[in-house]
């Protein structure tokens, strides 16, 4: 899956390192704490989490003169619901370098946020683990999930990342909602039990998002 990942990305000419939108150039910074298959890591250049690797790609984003970094590192521990020391140490480490805003993968479920104290002083977003979008999983908390939705603005010379709005999904499993993979916005569906093909499922996304909204 990697290799075909990267055999399409040469395809288009070059990697997504950043992207340009309506005159705000963003950057992304994508690594990871490791794979399943250690093995082949060295030879595959895939980004891992090694802080030397990871300023180098920092000052190399700032040459290319973005004005934003977003990070999205593959880190913490699989269905934890709250962040462990190491992210917490790494995420504040990278608000220093100069990344504008951390969004977070690999634990299956949705973890807790913070804001860090950035270049400048200016404060530097973080969401440990987004959850799941799609998949087939149905332990515990791992069919809710957030949609983070970044804004960015430019007024005159001056630009800003307003603070990210977080949104619920749910993964709805084909045979609960319809007889497919769904993925809804909770906030839609709140009081539509009767359109579940199995209303215990609304029942398990509105538990499991109480659940939540009560621990975090």
């Amino acid at each position: 899956g990697y290799e075909r990942t990267l055999d399409i990305y040469r395809k288009m000419g070059k990697m997504p390192d950043f992207l340009d939108s309506k005159g705000i150039r963003i950057g992304f910074l994508n690594f990871s704490y490791g794979t399943n298959a250690p093995h082949i890591e060295k030879q595959s250049g895939i980004r891992l989490t090694d802080r030397d690797s990871l300023a180098s790609d920092i000052r190399r984003l700032h040459a290319f003169n973005v004005d934003f970094i977003v990070a999205f590192p593959h880190w913490g521990i699989e269905y934890k619901t709250y962040s462990n020391a190491s992210q917490q140490k790494l995420a504040e480490w990278l608000a220093r370098q100069g990344v504008d805003c951390i969004l977070g993968s690999h634990p299956h479920v949705v973890q807790d946020t913070s804001h860090f104290c950035g270049q400048g002083g200016k404060k530097v977003p973080v969401v440990y683990s987004v959850g799941n979008c799609v998949s087939n999983m149905s332990a515990r908390n791992t069919r809710l999930g957030l949609l983070v939705t970044l804004r960015f603005v430019k007024q005159g010379k001056e630009m800003k990342m307003l603070e990210p709005e977080l949104s619920w999904l749910w993964c709805t499993l084909p045979g609960r909602l319809k007889n497919t993979y769904m993925t809804i916005p909770v906030a839609e569906y709140i009081n539509r039990r009767d359109e579940w093909l199995n209303p215990s499922d609304y029942d398990n996304m509105i538990q499991t998002l109480k659940r939540y909204e009560e621990n975090h």
